[in-house]
């Protein structure tokens, strides 16, 4: 981490705060946008599936508000971003059989959140509904369904020419912001030649 230091900024729970001002800052800057996530876009979730997927991991009143009001924002954030900016993003359809071998969590890193939220199937399959919903109905945000899922537990942002963001999802969650050029570049022609095992 130390040798990382002068290429990338690195956000830990403590310094949620200032991940939260650069990423409100930013949504105010032009240019494209890409995500590569292991789960679907937060975001593009109902409220009303966003409940019953909280009621049902029995996560408590105050932490529900808390997560409720964060996805809030993210949407807000979202919908300024795509007024005037493109946003690809890449997710993966995966089956039952990998569901059950590997279950999918809700997205929700940027708040730093310690739990695992976890889906089934059926409700994720249900997101993954309202995320092709959200497509057509913005016309700045696009879907690609990516073949292969690399990484279980890593979403990579990128705003193209400016920055990306490399977040581990599970818990301790860490993002890592770099701003250097060449290897922003690197990171943005990167094809992920393996699959994480």
């Amino acid at each position: 981490l130390n040798k990382a230091k002068p290429l990338m900024k690195i956000y830990r729970d403590n310094d949620s705060d200032l991940l939260n001002n650069f990423l409100n800052a930013d949504t105010h800057t032009n240019g494209k946008r890409k995500r590569i996530s292991s789960s679907l876009p937060i975001y593009t979730i109902s409220e009303n599936l966003l409940l019953k997927i909280l009621i049902r991991n029995s996560i408590p009143q105050k932490d529900t508000d808390k997560i409720l009001s964060f996805v809030k924002s993210k949407k807000e954030k979202v919908k300024t971003i795509l007024i005037n900016n493109p946003m690809l993003e890449v997710i993966i359809k995966i089956n039952k059989e990998e569901f059950n071998n590997f279950p999918v969590s809700l997205e929700l890193s940027e708040l730093f959140y310690d739990k695992k939220v976890s889906y089934t199937y059926d409700e994720y399959l249900e997101h993954f509904k309202e995320t092709q919903k959200y497509e057509t109905i913005n016309k700045n945000y696009s879907l690609t369904l990516n073949k292969n899922m690399a990484f279980r537990n890593i979403q990579i942002t990128i705003h193209l020419n400016n920055w990306v963001m490399i977040s581990k999802n599970n818990n301790p969650t860490i993002h890592f912001i770099i701003e250097h050029p060449k290897l922003c570049k690197a990171i943005e022609n990167f094809i992920v030649p393996v699959i994480e095992q």
